[in-house]
């Protein structure tokens, strides 16, 4: 089944079109071993760091992401963000709680989700997801958003050489 809107942006677009015909179908995934994997000039991350073992899982896909990005480029990267030692966390907890029951969200669903904040995910402290960054050859990110426990950070792959 052709999406009429990919269809009229191939017509008016040809260079981009070819590009788009060697890429991956959409449904499949991008493989690391792909020719083009180490041409990317940008990438977007969602919530690697919170739902990922941090020094296991999440360390090698940053990694391996900074190892296909070309020097310099951008990544964009949402993360679960938790410091449960905060003295604020309670209360950006009862936001949260009070705006997904406003939401319609029944409380049942609401207490599954809070209970699975650390046993099913693992956010981390924002200084750990910088240093994290840095560590996975990335430069010092900025926070650009932030939504209760989600932060939205943007970063550059370091020079030539990626860790």
């Amino acid at each position: 089944m052709k999406n009429e809107k990919t269809e009229s942006f191939r017509i008016r677009n040809p260079a981009r079109s070819r590009a788009l015909s060697a890429a991956p179908a959409p449904d499949q995934a991008m493989s690391w071993e792909h020719p083009d994997a180490a041409r990317y000039s940008a990438a977007i991350s969602a919530k690697i760091p919170g739902h990922a073992d941090l020094y296991g899982m999440g360390v090698r896909l940053l990694r391996e992401i900074a190892d296909r990005l070309k020097p310099g480029a951008p990544l964009l990267l949402a993360s679960l963000n938790a410091d449960f030692d905060c003295p604020v966390y309670p209360a950006v907890m009862e936001a949260w709680r009070t705006h997904m029951l406003d939401g319609g969200v029944p409380e049942e669903e609401w207490l599954r989700f809070a209970a699975s904040l650390g046993p099913k995910s693992d956010p981390i402290p924002v200084p750990v997801v910088e240093r994290l960054l840095e560590e996975c050859g990335f430069g010092p990110a900025v926070r650009y958003f932030g939504s209760f426990l989600i932060d939205g950070w943007l970063t550059c792959r370091n020079g030539e050489e990626a860790r």
